[in-house]
C-alpha cells in the first residue's frame, strides 16, 4: 500500500514542495534569530536533506542532521555527502548538551509520540542564547466553511493520520509545547495561506491517496481525489492551517 503511492523519490518531491511553502517563514526566523553562517545548526528529522541543502547553498557551513528513516538518510547523503547526517531517534540524539546555536524541525512533531520530550531534548542541545525553531506543524481540523464532501474528506484524512500514530492537530499545540520547554521570548504564528495556482501540485493528490488508503479502498480513494481536485479548482477545498514558532534559550 505504501509504495503504490509514495516511494522515496515521491517523498523527496513532497519535501521540496513543502520547503517552497515555508521558505519565507524560515528566512524570517533566521533573521529574527540573527543566525550567522558559522553557527552550528541541527536539523531534527532532516528527511532527504531538502532544508539542509537550502542552507548549504546559502553558505552555512556547520550543518548537522538526524533522521530515524534510513532510506531518507541515504537520499540526503547522496545530495549532501560532506555533511554529518546521523541515523538517530529524535528522542535520543547522540550529541552533548549545549552543542548547537540553532536546532530546528520541519513537519516533524506531528509524527512523534511525545512531542514535548522531543522539544525538551532539542532545547537541551542549545547553547545559551541558542534558538529553537519550529518551521511548520499542521492542524488538519481547523474550523472552516466547507461543503459536506470536503468536511467529510477533511475528517477522514485527519482520522487516517491518527491511525498512522500522527497528531493531526499538533499545530494548535505548538505554543504550549514550546512554553513547557522553558524557552523565553517565544513567538508562534500561523503561516498565511498563499495564493494558489490553478493546478494542484502532484504530490498533494498523491499524499491524499497515501493517507486515505490506510482506511478505504482504492475506488473510494479515487472518488475523493476527484472531489478534492474539483473543489481545488473552485477554491472550495479545505486548507490545512500550519503553524511556526521560535524560542530563545537563556
Amino acid at each position: 500500500m505504501y509504495n503504490q503511492f509514495m516511494n522515496i523519490d515521491n517523498w523527496h518531491q513532497r519535501y521540496l514542495e513543502q520547503a517552497i511553502w515555508t521558505n519565507e517563514v524560515r528566512q524570517s526566523l533566521f533573521q529574527a534569530g540573527q543566525v550567522a553562517k558559522h553557527h552550528r545548526i541541527l536539523d531534527v528529522g532532516c528527511g532527504t536533506g531538502v532544508i539542509l541543502k537550502s542552507l548549504f547553498t546559502k553558505g552555512f557551513i556547520n550543518l548537522f542532521g538526524v533522521d530515524i528513516d534510513r532510506k531518507s538518510l541515504k537520499k540526503a547523503r547522496q545530495n549532501l555527502p560532506t555533511l554529518s547526517l546521523i541515523h538517530a531517534d529524535a528522542n535520543q540524539m547522540p550529541f552533548n548538551p549545549t552543542t548547537f546555536d540553532v536546532v530546528y524541525c520541519h513537519y516533524l512533531l506531528l509524527w512523534v509520540k511525545d512531542p514535548q520530550r522531543v522539544l525538551n531534548q532539542m532545547t537541551t542541545l542549545l547553547r545559551r542564547g541558542g534558538k529553537l525553531m519550529v518551521f511548520a506543524e499542521p492542524d488538519y481540523l481547523s474550523p472552516q466553511k466547507l461543503s459536506t464532501d470536503m468536511k467529510n474528506l477533511q475528517h477522514l484524512q485527519a482520522k487516517s493520520l491518527t491511525y498512522q500514530d500522527a497528531d493531526p492537530q499538533i499545530g494548535r499545540k505548538i505554543k504550549t509545547l514550546m512554553k513547557n520547554t522553558g524557552l523565553k521570548n517565544i513567538f508562534v504564528d500561523q503561516i498565511k495561506v498563499q495564493k494558489q495556482s490553478s493546478k494542484i501540485n502532484s504530490t498533494e493528490i498523491e499524499m491524499l491517496a497515501y493517507d486515505l488508503n490506510f482506511l478505504i479502498n482504492s475506488n473510494e480513494t479515487r472518488k475523493y481525489q476527484q472531489q478534492y481536485q474539483k473543489a481545488y479548482v473552485k477554491n472550495e477545498h479545505y486548507n490545512v492551517s500550519t503553524f511556526y514558532g521560535i524560542g530563545f534559550k537563556e
